[in-house]
């Protein structure tokens, strides 16, 4: 909000002016998010070295995703705007100002503006935020067990991500889940699921865009966690992007573009190790032959990696 004339400079509370930039998803071009930059320094500190560390209240995502395979029907949701969802102590919104140009013209004076809600950055929201949607999802516990486990046991960030034994299970906890959390005035949204009548049963307004259509022969693939979902089949899968891989066959291989391959296959779960290890050992070969990272590979050492990058493709 636009801080009021008489507000602009406070005595009595801790006043800081963050820098922020636009970033733009390859995917979602239309998409701009503004982000602040917490760690910025002045006079030798930052907002984030003023501030105390919270207890940590993030899930593992190893975790996460282990009771994610647990049963038959996954399902995965976002909680639109989480960190929004949650508002500052008013006497400490001047620690999160900003100076924003109206219209972006550059011929128009700064205008001075302070976040009134917790923003991603800062180090002690993820705390803060979390605390409050456990605190919703536990409200009125004795009725409400189940959806308070949900919350505490499989949630990652501002992602749930369960599994139940049958498509009616899914598609009640979906429902009892996004009632409860409404309460608090987190949204559920994105909702997806590798079953069509747990899909079918949310609003359409609700659902994934990807998964809307029911009438497609195979579901799309999904992001879940970071890591490739193949929801039709129902299992994780890993490839290498189209863009890295004809960039790789544009130029010599080196030690720094194998780092790019391999280090490119999110896998918290270890699924992949046995099969990474192989591409870690050239690169250790590599390493103790002294071979640069931008110093093309020899003839023997091309072929190794061309058998592993093909084996990978295949």
């Amino acid at each position: 909000m636009r801080v009021p004339t008489n507000e602009l400079r406070p005595v009595d509370r801790p006043l800081w002016y963050l820098p922020h930039h636009p970033v733009m998803h390859p995917l979602k071009p239309e998409k701009v998010r503004v982000v602040f930059d917490c760690a910025a320094q002045f006079a030798q500190t930052s907002l984030n070295q003023q501030l105390l560390q919270s207890p940590d209240l993030t899930n593992r995502i190893v975790g996460v995703l282990s009771c994610f395979r647990q049963e038959t029907v996954g399902l995965i949701v976002d909680t639109q705007s989480m960190f929004h969802q949650v508002r500052v102590e008013p006497r400490d919104c001047d620690a999160l100002r900003f100076l924003w140009r109206p219209g972006g013209d550059l011929s128009v004076e700064l205008v001075e503006y302070r976040m009134v809600e917790h923003i991603f950055g800062v180090t002690l929201s993820p705390s803060v935020v979390n605390f409050c949607l456990k605190k919703t999802a536990m409200m009125e516990e004795q009725q409400n067990t189940e959806i308070a486990n949900v919350i505490d046991r499989n949630m990652y960030v501002d992602d749930p991500t369960k599994s139940t034994e049958t498509a009616a299970d899914a598609t009640s906890l979906a429902d009892k889940v996004s009632k409860q959390l409404n309460k608090g005035g987190f949204h559920l949204t994105k909702w997806c699921s590798n079953d069509r009548k747990v899909i079918a049963a949310i609003p359409e307004s609700e659902t994934a865009k990807l998964v809307v259509n029911l009438e497609l022969e195979q579901l799309p693939m999904q992001s879940a966690l970071g890591m490739k979902w193949n929801i039709e089949d129902d299992k994780f899968v890993w490839e290498i992007s189209d863009k890295l891989m004809s960039a790789m066959s544009k130029k010599p291989v080196t030690r720094r573009s194998i780092v790019s391959i391999v280090y490119s296959l999110f896998d918290p779960l270890g699924f992949t190790t046995p099969y990474i290890m192989k591409a870690k050992l050239i690169l250790q070969m590599l390493s103790r032959k002294k071979i640069g990272w931008d110093e093309p590979l020899e003839e023997n050492q091309n072929v190794q990696w061309t058998r592993w990058l093909m084996t990978l493709a295949s």
